[in-house]
């Protein structure tokens, strides 16, 4: 799979030493982007040269440790996520550049990772360029970007670039199952959903079982079909959810309720 060629080609480059020190992890929602940055950012912080390191292969004191990046607690990363809603702004990347230009404080070198680096700001965009034309000696980036044609060509140029791509349906279907989720909400899920971890959380969220009422109307499988529009007015959109059925409710909230009952249809 594309997850296994990438997981490879970091893997060489570590035991090689011939490591970039800008990575742009790219493919579709839902793929492992994420979850392998983690992974190479804890290999790079812990020193671990022998490959991509693994938790149950460590010390006590290793574990420890990244256990800590994990959770976000470790001096010598920093991590910021962009989104549709929140982009990364300049004054993010400005604090980050002035963080890293110490040496590192625990570990033998710096990382940081641009979660969704698509969604920055235009000067943010600038400054991670200009971060990204001169690194510093111990410093290493790790890129993701879920729509790599929206991330500046110059950016692009000055990563090495690793495609990712989508996990099969029936894979995603039988992790939310694991994960706990019904089988109707996992099946429905590994369609639209695109998650590769807390589907059970999602299938209990007010957008997902909204939106899931919402469909299950629409079939005609849970109430008239022809009252929908009247429904959703009535019940379903947030403003009409709160205790005394009054008040603007939350747009964002009921733009994503619709987005998914759409892609349930």
């Amino acid at each position: 799979s594309g997850q296994m060629a990438v997981t490879q080609t970091l893997k060489t480059q570590l035991q090689t030493g011939h490591l970039s020190h800008a990575y742009l992890f790219h493919g579709p929602q839902g793929t492992l982007k994420s979850e392998l940055a983690l992974l190479l950012a804890q290999s790079l912080l812990s020193g671990h040269t022998d490959g991509l390191i693994h938790e149950e292969d460590c010390d006590e004191a290793s574990q420890a440790l990244l256990q800590r990046i994990a959770e976000g607690n470790c001096t010598d990363l920093i991590w910021l996520s962009g989104s549709e809603k929140k982009a990364i702004d300049k004054q993010s990347i400005d604090d980050l550049q002035e963080t890293f230009a110490r040496k590192p404080m625990e570990c033998p070198c710096q990382v940081y990772v641009l979660e969704q680096c698509e969604n920055s700001s235009s000067a943010a965009m600038n400054s991670i360029l200009k971060f990204l034309e001169e690194p510093g000696e111990y410093v290493y980036a790790i890129l993701t970007s879920d729509n790599v044609g929206r991330v500046l060509p110059t950016i692009r140029s000055r990563c090495v670039l690793l495609p990712f791509q989508s996990l099969p349906q029936d894979v995603i279907m039988k992790l939310a199952e694991e994960d706990g989720a019904d089988p109707e909400d996992a099946y429905f899920m590994s369609r639209t959903a695109h998650l590769i971890t807390g589907q059970a959380d999602y299938a209990v969220s007010a957008v997902w079982q909204t939106a899931r009422k919402m469909f299950r109307q629409f079939l005609g499988v849970d109430g008239d079909p022809r009252l929908l529009l009247v429904d959703y007015d009535l019940q379903y959109r947030s403003g009409a959810k709160n205790a005394k059925g009054t008040g603007a409710g939350d747009k964002s909230e009921d733009l994503d309720i619709l987005i998914l009952f759409f892609s349930l249809i």
